[in-house]
């Protein structure tokens, strides 16, 4: 989004939270709503210039009430409260981005490799995250920026005031939903468990946006987005990591090492082709890297080799 944009965005933003402050109709409500469906940056505009002019309204209210009552303002003149939060407005578009030069420190959390952690959120919404992974909360709890690992987020909806999920340069936009997020260097997977998402790319020729019905699983890399279906029992051995096991079915050796190292210090390293090709099965804890390298040697005859913070499976 350009800088023009942007601040042509925050201005009718502006006005609409104006708008509100006066007699408001169901035709208002209509239009407002149409603006917002426009696009995501629209109600992320909206939502953070409601969020200043409400701050700005407890401003007034903790102002020294005057000794004698003066006239009351009109419109045109503007209240107190419409000129502060002006103030505030005037700030917020003011700079090359949206809303960047009052944009609140937002919140970090992360997790350490192993570690399961889950945020409640003042709305009631839930974030789990997985190993090694981090996000960020806006001031309000409803943007979010994830970024690495894995969270799976349990939504609580609300129309007028959409919660946003950013990963690169992607965003989920939530409609009533649970789901899981993964990034993985350029690699992005949503797997949708209930409700719908939308998921948009904030790049310049993005394509079209994609809705998550239950079941889909969208991939998205720097050059290619795909979507394929999954069953309910594929999707909780999938979120197996919130139960604290990892399950395999007909994996390879080397995707389930792989998958054991995001959790472990101790990583296995298969060291050649053909051991790397073996397919296994089973339920596996996070910790289990000694339980792998047992069915390696012991089911498969593979050859293991200990090396302290490493383990070598081969032929």
């Amino acid at each position: 989004m350009s800088a023009r944009d942007a601040k042509t965005i925050g201005m009718e933003a502006a006005a609409w939270v104006e708008r509100q402050d006066r007699d408001w109709t169901a035709a208002d409500q209509a239009e407002l709503e149409a603006w917002l469906a426009q696009s995501t940056a629209h109600l992320i505009a909206y939502h953070r210039m409601r969020d200043s002019w409400q701050r700005s309204e407890k401003l007034v209210a903790l102002r020294p009430q005057p000794a004698q009552p003066r006239p009351r303002a009109t419109h045109s003149g503007g209240s107190p409260a419409i000129k502060i939060a002006a103030a505030v407005l005037m700030l917020a578009v003011g700079g090359a981005g949206v809303f960047l030069l009052e944009r609140p420190t937002d919140r970090v959390y992360a997790t350490a490799l192993g570690e399961h952690q889950t945020l409640r959120l003042s709305d009631g919404s839930r974030i789990e995250l997985n190993t090694n992974t981090e996000v960020r909360i806006a001031q309000g709890g409803r943007a979010v920026t994830l970024e690495r690992g894995e969270a799976f987020f349990q939504i609580v909806h609300d129309e007028t005031r959409p919660f946003v999920v950013t990963v690169g340069d992607h965003r989920v936009v939530d409609l009533g939903t649970k789901f899981d997020v993964r990034k993985e260097h350029d690699r992005l997977e949503v797997a949708l468990i209930e409700g719908k998402a939308r998921v948009e790319a904030t790049t310049a020729n993005a394509a079209r946006p994609t809705l998550l019905s239950p079941g889909d699983v969208m991939v998205a890399t720097a050059r290619t987005v795909s979507l394929k279906k999954r069953t309910s029992e594929s999707l909780s051995d999938q979120l197996g990591w919130r139960r604290d096991v990892i399950v395999f079915d007909h994996t390879a050796l080397a995707q389930a090492a792989a998958e054991l190292n995001r959790y472990n210090a101790r990583k296995i390293v298969i060291a050649d082709p053909v051991a790397a090709k073996v397919k296994i099965g089973g339920t596996f804890p996070v910790n289990g890297t000694q339980q792998l390298v047992d069915v390696a040697r012991d089911l498969f005859n593979l050859n293991v080799k200990d090396r302290g913070d490493e383990v070598i499976i081969s032929r």
